[in-house]
Order: structure tokens, then C-alpha cells, then sequence
């Protein structure tokens, strides 16, 4: 089955993480942006992100992601909180034994933190994360 998926330089994301991408971005990240990141996050994030949003191919450049990756640290603590977790780097099996369905928190948390190692490489290569529908 088709799905998002995330790369940068030589590092590819997990099957399908990207997924919950739009949702995060459109609906629940902004809530982790704080007054002061407001302005970039408006302006160096959300606009270039909309202007591409219908293309088959996504950049996200380093400038973009320095702009989200403290939102994204945030809510991704969140999300770890929400589901259980004992830390925001603990394994989704602490929720069960794989093989099985995975919860859209589980999904988006698998994401968030794709996104956030990509950008580890996106920062260190200059590269962008590029997201792809395959």
C-alpha cells in the first residue's frame, strides 16, 4: 500500500511515518509553537509548507526545520504522555507486542520522531527532508 514517506541525503524515515504529516502540521502542532517562535513559524514554516502542499514532492529545508524542531520536541513529549509512555524515546512495544494496529497517536508519534531525526541529518548536510508520496 502506498503512503508518505520521509528522506534526506541517505537516510530514509520509516514506511509510511510521514503519513500523519498534514494532520500534525495543520492541526495539533501549533499549539506547541510558543509566543516567541510564532512570527518564523507564520512566516519560514507555514507559508512555504502551504505553497507546496498540493505538489508530489515536499521540501523541507533546514531553515524550515529549525523552525519546527523545538514544537516538534515538545509535542512529541506530549504525545508520549498521552499514550503511556515511560520517556519520549521509549518503544511503541511498551503499548503491546507488534504484530498489531497501531492507535493515529502511535502513528503520529512514529512520525514526529522520524521527522526529528531527519532533521538531525538535515542540519549536519545542509540537506532538505523530502517528503514523498510512494
Amino acid at each position: 500500500m502506498a503512503g508518505l514517506h520521509f528522506s534526506c541525503a541517505k537516510w530514509l524515515g520509516e514506511d509510511k511515518s510521514a503519513n500523519p504529516l498534514f494532520e500534525i502540521i495543520g492541526e495539533e502542532l501549533c499549539a506547541f509553537v510558543t509566543e516567541d517562535e510564532k512570527s518564523a513559524w507564520r512566516d519560514q514554516f507555514l507559508v512555504p509548507f502551504n505553497r507546496q502542499s498540493h505538489d508530489r514532492q515536499l521540501i523541507l529545508n533546514p531553515e524550515m526545520m529549525r523552525v519546527i524542531a523545538q514544537p516538534l520536541c515538545r509535542y512529541r513529549d506530549e504525545l508520549a504522555q498521552r499514550l503511556g509512555l515511560s520517556s519520549p524515546e521509549a518503544s511503541l512495544e511498551e503499548l503491546g507486542a507488534y504484530p498489531r494496529a497501531e492507535f493515529a497517536e502511535e502513528q503520529k508519534m512514529a512520525c514526529v520522531r522520524d521527522l526529528l531525526l531527519g532533521n538531525e541529518v538535515c542540519q549536519k548536510t545542509g540537506r532538505p527532508i523530502v517528503l514523498v508520496f510512494a
